[in-house]
């Protein structure tokens, strides 16, 4: 990866999993003891019994054209985390746990990419994840994938400057695209 790599760990402050739209996969966020309700436990699995564990970091590089998602629990510094992890679930009669493995995605498209930014940057804006590396605020170039699927559109997806357009030029957005394209470049 180049030194213009993005990098974010998924992770609310509700120990959420997390909807990363452009792989329409939920994806595991950070659990912290702190993101428990006040009277969030079970007599046998008390949850704050649980390390912290960090959320699964995606990583884009846009210039190297390739992405991937990867646990930080893989790495040599949350050895002891999975340590403690797997004794917990031993102490409970649960089978260990492992980091999952990670997902390598090469040659990617300017459309893939700024697609991958773009909703990334959609969940640090609400919240859903951080920053660990990398500047969220540059959007690299390529047509963005707005919405993924929709109610009776499936395998159709919708561009931003489609949804743009759509909302700007009202019911005939379509026809008006086709007759004159330069109107939703003049919105993007």
């Amino acid at each position: 990866m180049s030194s213009q790599t993005l990098v974010v760990e998924i992770g609310n402050d509700h120990n959420d999993m997390i909807m990363f739209d452009p792989l329409q996969k939920w994806l595991r966020g950070r659990w912290q003891k702190s993101g428990l309700s006040p009277g969030e436990r079970s007599t046998s699995h008390d949850p704050r019994q649980v390390p912290d564990l960090p959320g699964l970091h995606v990583e884009v590089d846009a210039n190297g054209h390739e992405a991937r998602v990867f646990d930080p629990l893989s790495q040599d510094g949350h050895r002891e985390t999975m340590a403690n992890l797997n004794a917990l679930l031993k102490k409970r009669n649960q089978p260990e746990t492992q980091p999952m493995d990670t997902q390598d995605f090469r040659g990617m498209s300017d459309e893939q990419i700024a697609s991958w930014v773009y909703h990334l940057r959609r969940l640090v804006d609400k919240g859903d994840a951080t920053v660990v590396q990398g500047d969220i605020t540059k959007q690299p170039k390529g047509r963005i994938k707005q919405c993924y699927f929709q109610p009776g559109h499936l395998g159709e997806p919708v561009y931003k400057d489609e949804f743009e357009a759509r909302e700007s030029l009202g019911r005939d957005w379509q026809r008006l695209l086709r007759e004159d394209p330069s109107l939703a470049e003049a919105r993007a």
